[in-house]
């Protein structure tokens, strides 16, 4: 594992290097286990020595420059690593802690920036990323902005929430106070949003914003601020809304990330990737600082919610302090959760959302007060133990030991923070306990702050007090499942594959008769096969559609009442087929290629290879199907939640803006018209269409990413067979030293292949790990859970 050496950027001065983040306990669970790892590790060595070995020897290349590819793939394997991710999403509100933890999580100070920057700042969703090995700078940084369309949606949301508030009827009686307060403060961010971007004209203002308020108005004010956002001047080097820079320090990364996040441009900035090196990024995980709670821009909130959907995981952060005064421990996690994912925890959704807490400022205690509430009889702190601890505290004192007493007035005053996490953590693991199927709610209790300060002095025992490890451990186990099964793949298919082709160029005689040569048949079986089975996966992705249409569509185009209800227990059913369809296929390919192949009477080594190859194809189907699962899983939650991502938001948003345009008399039956209208038009027909939309896109990336890993597995097999089959120019005559010579560094390798073979092969078996995405759906399904 990599030490200090995650932050031994020697340009940052802030860098903690002295506490080691390598000394933290050992990962737990298959794939960090030591045997396994170095299981792991001896199959690059065999990789890298046959590489070498087929180097060494010297061969002719077979056809189609094969023993070169073989020898690029044996380079590939050797420096295998893991390279799947899992995006862990941290959320909370401003002054929550957010920027801290991600700084301490890093081991990266002010790589987040704390300070008070203004909702400019928490209006960005940030990715600190792993640097890649084209990045040469301590620090990379990537950022993306809206493509002209998307800023003239954004303009056009931003200048109806500012305006809303100066619409005749803004001040109607009937508009309760929340709905007031809400449209109030929607209006300033608008303004601040447009006040960043335009201030410099000197036209811009809130009067001239708000001096036609009639649609004609809206209309030509809208037309000037877009045409004044297409005068903008991007920072140097952005190109087609990208732009990439580089910075040896934290502080030359927030000073270079700062244009994007201030003054004019900040409003139309999509996203910021940081590329650094730390040991958290180094396990696969990515880290994104999504928006605080004030953003109320639709357009944003939506980017913000379909980013949600596609994590991984969620830690909500808030200050622990906030955590267990007013309002009850699971309303405020809730709060948090409704306002950026849109939707409520229930027993469909809890489990699948993944949602951690976060309680920081763990270290802001009034020992007073928790003394009097933890410590006593049947109470968390004994009162003899704290009565100890005050006796030795006054012993040390008149013996003037002041280091003592910090010291034991350090441990009392963490016996106090240590008790009230244990109640923080136990209050809101009580308040989840319905909405958690099959588990508990993961908190934590964190001290960014101590965890920062004493990583500098290298003071193992306090940082590991500050509850920082802890989370870091947490982050390892999000990304371990796909860590076991990716080394699995490479270990049990795509290594053993290798070997078999490698023993495959010297297994055959340096010179074949017709009469032993293997019929050349057996191609035209594998282009057989070749097509059948890419055929099956076509005519897979037909029915897929066809019974989604007939299962799910169907249900919404009878606009019933009860058609979300319907469309969920039928999505049962279409998923259940789905499986059934995947289970099928795999099965297919071995039973209809292997035994063909058999029948030729061909080497065993081709049958191996191809075995191995169906092994692979499991694994991509299990990878495909994962993306698959989790994009049909967003759309259904556009589908079903009323929130600014889904579909029925979309669709009735202009009509509600329209309604709301309306005042004066018969201004109510105007609104009902206007609203209704849109719905008689044809709501449902038109969410049933942007569903069909999606989950087509969604069905033909899934399938054409299958589609395309079976056409590079085929390629292989037919690579093998024409590697047996292959006739050198070499002459056969008997006493040629040329053949002979080549005969013997041939049998030699052919020696040496076969013992790492044979080395591979006894390693403790990994396949017990492989049951890979398949299972884990199977049990979903047993389970009733539908889509």
């Amino acid at each position: 594992m990599a030490n200090a050496c995650d932050l031994r950027n020697a340009y940052d001065s802030s860098i903690m290097v002295t506490y080691d983040v390598a000394v933290e306990e050992a990962l737990e669970g298959p794939f960090y286990d030591p045997i396994y790892q170095a299981e792991l590790q001896k199959d690059r060595e065999i990789a890298r020595a046959a590489t070498n070995a087929l180097k060494r020897a010297d061969l002719f290349t077979v056809h189609g420059d094969n023993l070169a590819r073989l020898i690029q793939d044996g380079e590939s394997l050797s420096e295998f690593e893991v390279s799947s991710t899992r995006t862990i999403a941290i959320l909370g509100g401003s002054g929550e802690g957010k920027s801290s933890l991600i700084n301490s999580l890093l081991h990266y100070p002010e790589i987040a920036k704390c300070g008070d920057i203004g909702a400019a700042c928490t209006s960005i969703v940030t990715e600190y990323r792993l640097k890649t090995a084209n990045h040469r700078a301590p620090i990379t940084i990537d950022v993306e902005y809206l493509s002209v369309t998307e800023i003239e949606e954004l303009l056009k949301e931003l200048l109806w929430s500012f305006r809303r508030m100066y619409l005749p009827n803004a001040e109607d009686e009937n508009i309760i106070q929340s709905e007031y307060d809400q449209m109030e403060r929607e209006s300033a961010e608008a303004w601040s949003s447009l006040e960043a971007a335009f201030s410099h004209h000197e036209e811009f203002s809130k009067d001239w914003l708000t001096k036609d308020m009639t649609e004609e108005g809206l209309a030509m004010v809208t037309d000037q601020v877009i045409q004044w956002s297409h005068e903008l001047d991007w920072p140097a080097g952005a190109d087609s809304g990208k732009w990439t820079s580089t910075a040896d320090t934290a502080d030359e990364c927030y000073e270079k990330t700062g244009v994007f996040m201030e003054d004019r441009f900040w409003p139309f900035t999509k996203i910021i990737r940081v590329y650094i090196e730390a040991q958290i990024l180094k396990s696969g995980i990515i880290l994104a600082d999504l928006p605080g709670l004030h953003d109320t821009n639709l357009a944003r909130v939506k980017a913000t919610q379909d980013y949600l959907l596609r994590c991984d995981h969620i830690f909500v952060v808030a200050r622990i302090s906030r955590a267990i005064t007013n309002q009850s421990l699971k309303s405020s996690l809730l709060s948090v959760v409704s306002k950026h994912a849109g939707q409520e925890l229930d027993g469909s959704r809890g489990e699948s959302m993944k949602i951690a807490a976060v309680c920081t400022n763990s270290e802001d205690i009034n020992e007073k007060s928790a003394r009097r509430e933890f410590c006593g009889p049947n109470n968390r702190i004994s009162p003899e133990d704290m009565a100890e601890l005050d006796q030795d505290i006054a012993k040390e004192m008149e013996q003037g030991n002041r280091q003592s007493v910090k010291n034991l007035r350090l441990r009392q005053r963490l016996l106090l923070i240590n008790a009230r996490n244990m109640h923080v953590k136990e209050g809101l693991q009580k308040a989840y306990s319905a909405e958690i199927p099959k588990g508990v709610l993961e908190v934590f209790c964190v001290s960014n702050t101590s965890y920062e300060k004493y990583a500098m002095k290298g003071d193992i025992e306090m940082v590991q007090a500050s509850g920082i490890p802890e989370v870091r451990q947490f982050c390892y186990t999000i990304i371990s499942r796909a860590h076991l099964l990716e080394a699995n793949h490479f270990r049990n298919s795509r290594m053993s594959s290798f070997l078999n082709s490698t023993l495959l160029v010297v297994a055959k005689p340096e010179c074949q008769t017709m009469e032993a040569m293997i019929d050349r048949s057996i191609y035209f079986t594998l282009f057989g096969v070749k097509n059948e089975v890419l055929g099956a996966v076509s005519q897979s992705k037909i029915d897929f559609n066809d019974v989604f249409q007939s299962l799910i569509i169907s249900h919404i185009d009878q606009e019933s009442p009860a058609w979300e209800k319907a469309a969920q227990e039928e999505g049962l059913s279409w998923f259940n087929w789905y499986w059934s369809t995947v289970s099928t296929m795999h099965k297919y390919i071995n039973c209809r290629l292997t035994p063909d192949v058999a029948e030729e009477n061909v080497d065993p080594l081709l049958i191996d290879g191809i075995e191995f190859k169906i092994g692979a194809i499991e694994y991509e189907f299990s990878q495909a199907v994962e993306k698959l699962v989790k994009g049909v899983e967003i759309i259904c939650s556009k589908a079903s939640e009323a929130n600014q991502s889904s579909y029925i938001v979309k669709i009735m948003t202009p009509a509600y803006r329209s309604a709301a345009q309306q005042f004066g008399k018969g201004m109510a039956a105007r609104q009902r018209t206007i609203v209704q209208g849109r719905i008689e038009e044809g709501l449902f027909s038109k969410i049933s269409m942007a569903i069909s939309k999606d989950i087509k896109a969604e069905v033909k990336t899934s399938f054409g990413a299958v589609k395309k890993e079976l056409d590079n597995i085929f390629v292989r097999i037919e690579t093998d067979i024409r590697v047996r089959l292959a006739t050198e120019e070499q002459s056969c005559e008997k006493g040629d030293p040329t053949r002979e010579d080549k005969e013997r560094r041939k049998a030699d390798l052919a020696c040496e292949l076969q013992d790492l073979k044979r080395q591979h092969e006894e390693a403790p078996g990994s396949i017990d790990f492989i049951q890979p995405r398949v299972l884990e759906m199977e049990e979903v399904k047993e389970e009733g859970v539908a889509l």
